[in-house]
């Protein structure tokens, strides 16, 4: 086991009270793998209070640089969650903290720890050449009747898809925003704070004076900013009831609607 988590790439410790991951704690500072942990903490201890207390205990155990504590001391005054906290390339410590601790944010800070996503390439498999599975004489025809039927069941289903093909673009859509918020939250880790509302969606593609600690993109290309209708997404800082909001606003581009000119947005 000692030899396996020496070999990982990254180590991921979710931090309790309980004496398993007391003891893995034990492990990683005695093993001197402190630098290549992430630590996450639960939703149910990353609130201030909890987070200060177990965070106070851990760093008594792994470091006595007073900056790391003064910085852990920053990060519980402003009332903020701590999800967790991981040491970067440069030796220095981060905290992960966020308003409100969510599925996304737990997803932002494992990439930190494994790498971005776009890192993983797929395989292009070619499609598999079967022979043409030889055929009696005369099989090749078939009845009037049977192609008649062939032809209305297809017919039949293409009908039926047609009115999924709107659908599908919201669901797209829906996809698409919750991977833009993604990005969002892995752009607030690492460069400390949401693009400004004039920076815009922009910022995750291209690098900004203003953002130090930039190590985008965080998206694949300028094409993941536009929705399936050709419109850009909007992107609002502050968003309306959360940090930030991200949204299209459906086929027509217009606010309001129904259906398929329903506006979406991230938190839908």
């Amino acid at each position: 086991m000692a030899r396996l988590a020496a070999a990982a790439k990254a180590i991921v410790v979710v931090i309790d009270d309980t004496e398993g991951v007391l003891w893995e704690l034990s492990h990683v500072r005695q093993a001197g793998l402190v630098s290549k942990t992430l630590y996450l903490l639960p939703p149910r201890l990353s609130g201030p209070q909890e987070a200060a207390r177990i965070i106070r205990r851990e760093f008594a155990e792994t470091t006595s640089d007073h900056n790391a504590v003064t910085a852990a001391d920053t990060t519980f005054n402003s009332g903020l969650a701590c999800i967790g906290w991981y040491h970067a390339e440069s030796g220095e410590l981060k905290f992960l903290t966020t308003r409100t601790p969510t599925s996304t944010s737990y997803v932002c800070a494992l990439r930190l720890a494994l790498g971005p996503w776009s890192d993983h390439k797929v395989a292009d498999l070619s499609p598999i050449e079967r022979p043409e599975k030889p055929t009696k004489a005369g099989g090749r025809w078939m009845s009037p009747l049977v192609a008649l039927a062939m032809l209305i069941s297809m017919v039949a289903v293409v009908w039926l898809q047609v009115p999924s093909r709107a659908s599908a673009r919201a669901v797209g859509a829906r996809a698409e925003l919750r991977a833009l918020a993604t990005a969002l939250e892995q752009y607030r880790f690492e460069t400390g704070s949401y693009p400004t509302q004039e920076m815009g969606l922009r910022s995750l593609v291209e690098a900004s004076p203003q953002a130090p600690g930039w190590n985008g993109p965080y998206v694949v290309d300028s094409a993941s900013l536009i929705d399936p209708w050709g419109h850009p997404y909007i992107y609002r800082m502050p968003g309306a009831t959360h940090d930030f909001d991200v949204l299209s606003l459906g086929r027509d581009g217009r606010a309001g609607g129904t259906g398929e000119d329903a506006d979406i947005t991230n938190w839908d």
